[in-house]
This record gives C-alpha cells, structure tokens and sequence, in this order.
C-alpha cells in the first residue's frame, strides 16, 4: 500500500486530478459570478435604429440620483406580460422596465402573478388592479400604471396610424412621481369657455404637465376660490370676458397675500375674442395680445400639418437664450401654428419686468383679424415684414431682506405652441423648451421630455427560452463537458 502512494504514476495523476477539478470549479463559478453581473448592470447593448431597449441619459442620470428605494411591480407572471400581444410591444417595454433596477440599487422590479396570489390585490384595494397593471411605489407615494399607456397610437403627416413606444416616459415619469418631494398642483381655469384640457386633442399642455408630475385640478374662477396649495393656473383660450370680482381672484392668487411665488399661464385665443377686461388685466403686467395672426413670407421656414404647408405655421426664434441652457439640442426649431403677436407694453416698471421668450423671424407679417372676417387677401409680396414676439413672460419681484420673490404671468400667443404634433415629436424643441419654462418658473428642477420613439421593423430579440438555452450551455453543458474531459484523460494516463 505504501508504495502505491509513493508509485511516480499516482502522484502526477493526482495532481492532475486535483488540477483539473480545481480549474472546472474556478470555471462553474466564474461563470456563475458573470451571469449574475450580466442580469444586474447594464452590459445588453441595443442594436435598434431608435433604441427601444435602452435608456436615455437623461433617464439614466435621473435613475442612478436616487436615493428613495422604490418597487416596481408588474402584476403578471414575466413571461406572460412579455407575450400578453403578437408584436412584442410588452416585450420592448419589460425590457425597458428591467433596465432601471440596472442603474439603481434602490429600484427592484418584481412580479406578482395575480391568479396564483389573489391576496396581493387586498393591499391595494383603492385600485382595482388588474393582469398586466405596474405598480411603482416609494415610502412616499404610489403609482399604478395602466399597461395601454405603454403604448401610443399617433397619426403621422399623411393621417396614417403608428404605434410608438412610451413606456420610458411613462415609468421614468412614474418614478419622478414617487421619489418627489413636493408635487406641484396646477388648476385650469375653467368658466369662460375655455379650451377642455382634459379632451382636446390639438392641446397637449395637460400631457406635458402630468409627464412631469404636476398634480392637475379644475378651478372654475366664477364659483370658486383659489386655494393655497396651488402653484400654476392654465388660462386657454377663454372667449368670455372676466368680471372684475374673478380678475381680483386672479391678482389676489398672485399676489399670494404678499408672498408672491405663483405662476399664471395664459394661451390666447386665435379668435377675436371681446376680452376687455382680461385684456386691462393683462397690460398691467405689461402684456398686450394683438388682434392679427402671423404669418411667414420664407418658404424654408414655412411647415408643412398633413399633406399641405401653410404660412402661418413656422420655425421660431429664441428671443431669450436664459431657457435654453438645459436644451439637448438647441438647434432643433420650435415650432407655432395660427399664433397671435404679443406686444410688451414696457420693459421695466414698478417691480414689473417683461422678458421675450420666442419671436418669429423677420420675414414674417401680420394678417389682421378684420381683414381674416371679411375674407380679405392679404398680398404677401407688398407687406411689411418684422419680427414679433409670440411668447412673453411677466415678471413681479419683490425682495425680503436679499432674498427674491417673484411670481409670473407667461402669455402664449396660442394654442398652436402645444400641438401633439409638435410636443411628442423628438424633431422638435417644442416640448423640452416649453416644460423647461413651465418648470422653471414654479421652482421644479427636474423635467421630463423624453418622447415616444417609434417601433422599428426590424429588431433582434432573445427569448426567455433561449435566454435558458444559453444559461445551461455555458454555465451547466460546459463545464460538465470540461469535467468530462479532464476524468477521461486522468482514467487514460492512469492507465499506461
């Protein structure tokens, strides 16, 4: 026995042995460590032409900032929310969803198969969840997302009906939601028959703001009373004239019993609207909306709504570059429809300052209200062209000690800023420059622009079954194959 030990042939066949053992562990468990990294950070890269299956760095920045931990619950077994349709939108948008805890430590994303656990549901009964619903949730606040938002159905330039991918927009704005501090509460005004926030489909103002987190009411002026909790009044369009009990809540809600700190947006109606007292209102601020629409004379920047080009739709201007800063691509136009010349009545005055935000180009000209009635034309080769402003910001400002406070009124010169075409399209600024504003001049720091992106033809994809397949190839066929070999050359060199 004491020479079989001591025998050359099983000395160097065990340490072999033990060699071979000892690299097929190290190679199980490496590859173990790696599949574990590979399904927590961000190591799949996106081979889509509009990268459906990553974030933006906007995304991204604002994901790996927090520091609320937050659940993300699908209320679906996985595999089945990523086949609940034929075309691979929930599959796009799972993927996406998985992307966050990637960047976070603070995210985690599960998945509550409803059916097989019917007791989740009692912890959120105000909600009435249902298969597929996503619940984001922080010790702060929750939300619950209805799956359909994941996806947007648009019409293109020819009315043609798309699908676009929104399901970044709509879980980094969920996330916003519950990781905020303080959620800004915006009141439209309603009572003068105004534009309908809640059912216009040629205003995307109320999409924009609940993308990022404004808690949206109604305040009908005529009946009711401002109350202190909110920051943002939206006045759009109104065609019936104030009384002077309603401009006095208007001035008493800005002037926030000497605190200033308040914003009111108004959006000019493209009507001649008899809006006397509004309009005295208005100009002691210093604002004055003129009874003409705009108009361009340059064919390059004239564009095109549908199949035809119209001249009161055109590239504007920054007249300000103070909201600019933050815009990723300042180049891209803003674009306005059927807008209405703002005049600034002063510069500066008894604490007042009117500041220009867009104007159009100069090559631009008015076509009056009166000469639009009669069906008068209006040569373009014979007018004079200027450049006008179309969006004017207000400022009142007083200081405590050395401490500023301002509240704003910022007047539009219409609806034609904030059409879906413009604000959900990544082709144009409309959207990050108009929020930028908005959030600006209620103190909210964080803005979300990030637009939906349409769904590519072609795309590569990875199975759940093949993502397995890979999983027992590399971690479990492998290494046994390896181990395998190695017995197999122990058992043959044992043997000479």
């Amino acid at each position: 026995m004491k020479n079989i030990f001591n025998n050359k042939k099983f000395k160097y066949g065990s340490a072999a042995t033990i060699i071979t053992v000892l690299v097929v562990a190290v190679v199980v468990i490496i590859n173990i460590i790696a599949s574990s990294i590979l399904n927590r950070l961000p190591t799949k890269v996106d081979l889509t032409a509009n990268k459906l299956f990553a974030l933006s760095d906007k995304s991204i920045d604002f994901v790996k900032d927090i520091n609320t931990d937050v659940t993300i619950t699908v209320c679906m077994d996985e595999e089945d929310f990523e086949n609940a349709d034929t075309y691979g939108y929930y599959y796009q948008a799972n993927q996406v969803i998985k992307k966050y805890a990637e960047y976070s430590n603070h995210i985690k994303v599960q998945y509550v198969d409803l059916m097989a656990d019917p007791t989740f549901a009692n912890n959120y009964t105000s909600y009435d969840l249902s298969d597929g619903d996503i619940i984001v949730e922080s010790d702060k606040r929750l939300k619950v997302i209805d799956p359909n938002e994941l996806v947007e159905t648009q019409s293109d330039s020819n009315y043609q009906q798309k699908y676009l991918a929104a399901s970044e927009k709509v879980m980094t704005s969920a996330l916003m939601y519950v990781t905020e501090d303080k959620l800004i509460k915006a009141a439209t005004l309603t009572g003068h028959s105004e534009t309908d926030l809640t059912s216009s489909e040629n205003v995307d103002l109320a999409s924009m703001l609940s993308a990022n987190n404004y808690e949206l009411t109604t305040l009908n002026i005529t009946t009711q009373d401002f109350s202190e909790d909110i920051d943002l009044a939206l006045l759009v369009s109104p065609s019936v004239d104030f009384t002077e009990q309603e401009l006095q809540k208007l001035d008493a809600f800005l002037n926030n019993d000497g605190n200033y700190g308040k914003t009111l947006l108004y959006i000019s109606s493209t009507t001649e609207a008899q809006l006397p007292n509004l309009n005295a209102f208005l100009a002691e601020w210093g604002i004055e909306v003129q009874n003409s629409i705009v108009f361009e004379t340059n064919s390059k920047n004239v564009y095109s709504y549908g199949n035809n080009a119209y001249p009161y739709i055109m590239g504007l201007d920054f007249a300000d570059e103070a909201y600019t800063e933050n815009l990723a691509n300042a180049s891209l136009p803003v674009i306005g429809a059927t807008l209405r010349p703002i005049n600034a009545l002063f510069e500066e005055k008894d604490g007042l300052k009117t500041t220009a935000l867009l104007k159009t180009p100069e090559t631009a000209y008015e076509y009056p209200f009166e000469m639009i009635d009669n069906g008068e034309n209006l040569d373009a080769g014979s007018v004079k062209t200027n450049t006008f402003t179309v969006a004017l910001l207000s400022q009142k400002t007083k200081f405590e000690g050395t401490t500023p406070l301002t509240s704003n009124i910022i007047a539009f010169g219409g609806e034609g800023l904030f059409w879906p075409t413009w604000t959900k399209s990544a082709q144009y600024n409309n959207n990050p420059y108009l929020v930028g504003v908005i959030n600006d001049l209620c103190g909210k720091s964080e803005a979300i622009d990030i637009v939906s992106v349409e769904y590519s033809n072609e795309t590569f994809t990875v199975t759940e079954s093949q993502t397995k397949a890979v999983f027992y190839i590399f971690v479990v066929i492998i290494p046994l194959v390896t181990l395998g070999l190695g017995i197999f050359v122990f058992m043959r060199r044992r043997h000479k």
